[in-house]
Parts: structure tokens; C-alpha cells; sequence
């Protein structure tokens, strides 16, 4: 299954973990240019590291918390210093508070709530080359 997250054993096997450094190292040989040795994961343009594993890709922060307790972190990471890709063990902890996937889930939710409510998008006839999209009350039909 794809959606199982990996098992501490697995990811023990993997890959190692170096609390000093905050870096991920390649246990096995991976693809023709990945050795043994060599350093996981790719940095993202947020700035936080991704470790891809069996096709499903990681955040290197979560992997190192399950890496060194055990468990799966809950909720946002913070980091001492400021630097998300700064893994070094006592430099970021995870908050209690659920994790947001900011606008993008505000936006569902907002649009999930006007259709629920009736409404509809619509583009609004303007002499404008660029279509308004408005929302419309659909609850007395759509003509």
C-alpha cells in the first residue's frame, strides 16, 4: 500500500540519521547515482528538506523525530534557529496545534461552505478581457 507510512525498522535500515549534523545518510545503494553514504533527500524552495522513500516522499524533520523516538510527531515544527533545514536534534520540536495546509485549505473550505450554502461560480459578462468570476445564488434554480 502507498499510504502506509514507512515502519522504524525500514527507515533504521534505510537510512541513518546523524543527530550532530542534522543530515541523513543512505544506508543501501538507491538508483544508478545514489551510494551508500551518500546524503538523502533534496531541499525544497520553503526551505525544508524531503527525503523520498519507496516513491512517497518525507519531510526530513518528521523522519528525524520518528527516527530518534519512535512515534510520529503531531502538529507544526518549530525551529530554535530559524532554519527549517537545520535538523540537528534539539533544534526543532513539534507543537500540539494540527497541521494547516494554509491558503489552499482555507480556499476549499470557503468554497465547500458556498456550494453546501447553494452557491455557484459564475463568470460575470464585462466588456473587460479578463473574465470576473462571482459567486451566485442557485438556491431558486440556475435561470
Amino acid at each position: 500500500m502507498r499510504n502506509r507510512l514507512i515502519s522504524l525498522n525500514q527507515l533504521q535500515a534505510l537510512l541513518e540519521y546523524d543527530t550532530e549534523s542534522g543530515k541523513f545518510f543512505w544506508r543501501v545503494d538507491r538508483r544508478p547515482r545514489t551510494k551508500a553514504g551518500d546524503e538523502a533527500g533534496y531541499l525544497q524552495p520553503s526551505g525544508f528538506r524531503v527525503i523520498v522513500i519507496e516513491g512517497k516522499p518525507y519531510m526530513a524533520h518528521r523522519l528525524a523525530w520518528f527516527y530518534e523516538t519512535g512515534e510520529w510527531p503531531r502538529g507544526e515544527p518549530t525551529f530554535e534557529n530559524g532554519d527549517k533545514g537545520d535538523l540537528t536534534w534539539g533544534n526543532f520540536e513539534f507543537n500540539d496545534t494540527p497541521v494547516s495546509f494554509g491558503a489552499a485549505a482555507a480556499y476549499m473550505r470557503s468554497y465547500r461552505a458556498r456550494k453546501r450554502a447553494g452557491l455557484r461560480k459564475e463568470p460575470q459578462r464585462t466588456d473587460s478581457p479578463y473574465p470576473q468570476i462571482r459567486w451566485r445564488d442557485t438556491s431558486e434554480g440556475f435561470g
